[in-house]
């Protein structure tokens, strides 16, 4: 099991706006942003394993102000990328079921945003499998279901390309 970790860091932005007149105005920003999260691992069998795990973030109060200055407009067409790059909170558990060099994922995560406190939550499998003699490439590939405070639930498809070392 990892330990807890709590990390502290200044998080560097820049904010985008169009000045009537002006043009387009970038302003560099700057917050504070503290956080704790923890993994745990067990593995019952040699081909399954099963993880839960969660983090919480602090974010300067300055951070939300400072993000608040972009335009509603585009702050509603973002809400869903702003809530996944800044969770106030987060959590997932699954778990993996090994089959030779293929390995299916199943998954349940939610975060909550610090913008309006936007909650999201998605459930997922996954398949991975090797790529080619050497087995140095997998690609996985993942469907699942995601649901949001904003927005209806969508069903989703994604394939990726892990390259193992």
């Amino acid at each position: 099991v990892p330990p807890a970790r709590r990390p502290h860091a200044d998080f560097d932005f820049a904010v985008r706006r169009l000045v009537p007149d002006v043009g387009l105005v970038t302003e560099d920003r700057s917050a504070d942003v503290t956080g704790a999260g923890v993994e745990l691992r067990l593995s019952p069998a040699s081909a399954w394993r099963i993880y839960a795990g969660g983090e919480t973030s602090d974010y300067e109060d300055r951070l939300e102000q400072q993000l608040a200055r972009i335009p509603v407009q585009l702050l509603a067409q973002r809400q869903l990328t702003l809530s996944s790059t800044f969770p106030e909170w987060a959590w997932r558990a699954g778990t993996d079921l090994f089959i030779g060099l293929h390995r299916v994922n199943l998954e349940y995560s939610a975060d909550k945003s610090i913008f309006g406190g936007l909650e999201s939550s998605a459930t997922s499998i996954a398949w991975q499998f090797p790529l080619g003699a050497s087995g140095a490439w997998a690609l996985d590939l993942r469907v699942g279901r995601a649901e949001a405070d904003l927005s209806e639930a969508a069903t989703f498809g994604l394939a990726s390309l892990t390259l193992l070392y």
